[in-house]
């Protein structure tokens, strides 16, 4: 629904960018679907792809407790354009 949302908006020209606590890691079904190279608007997880090194923690927390081993669930996923 996302995705069709996006080409109906952008009509897939624009640079868009999509933050959010998706509850998924990236080896779930949902982030295949947000990264697929055949969507019309294809999206990379910024995390992939930046020039910039991370910095910060690896993890994804919710604030209440450190998890030792937490999973990344919150994304900022780019198109082409941006």
């Amino acid at each position: 629904m996302l995705m069709n949302k996006v080409v109906e908006l952008t009509d897939g020209k624009s640079a868009v960018i999509i933050t959010g606590d998706f509850n998924y890691t990236n080896d779930s079904e949902g982030y295949k679907i947000m990264t697929s190279s055949e969507n019309k608007v294809v999206f990379y997880d910024t995390r992939e792809i930046t020039q910039t090194p991370f910095t910060g923690r690896p993890h994804t927390s919710n604030g209440f407790r450190e998890r030792e081993n937490s999973r990344i669930i919150d994304y900022i996923f780019v198109n082409e354009g941006v």
